[in-house]
């Protein structure tokens, strides 16, 4: 890979970082790319918190039972997909 080729995924892949709430009222950080079929892929989920001005961040899936930090949600399960503020991407 060139660098120009990795600095365009890196820029394609800052500009995938979604905060997406969930039907539930849960928000989780990730990276996120629509399906044809109706379904989001998410990876790298995180769920955040904001407590005494301080973020705290903890995987969402369980880490060590999985081979990719990645899933696939049905759209129907989403409330709402924001984008963060660059300081929080």
């Amino acid at each position: 890979m060139t660098f120009l080729n990795a600095a365009q995924a890196i820029s394609k892949m800052e500009n995938n970082i979604k905060i997406v709430r969930f039907k539930d009222n849960l928000d989780v950080v990730c990276f996120l790319e629509e399906q044809e079929d109706y379904t989001y892929n998410i990876s790298e989920p995180m769920i955040f918190e904001i407590r005494n001005s301080n973020l705290l961040m903890q995987h969402w899936l369980p880490m060590g039972m999985l081979k990719e930090n990645k899933v696939n949600i049905k759209i129907e399960d989403v409330l709402c997909i924001m984008d963060p503020d660059n300081e929080f991407a």
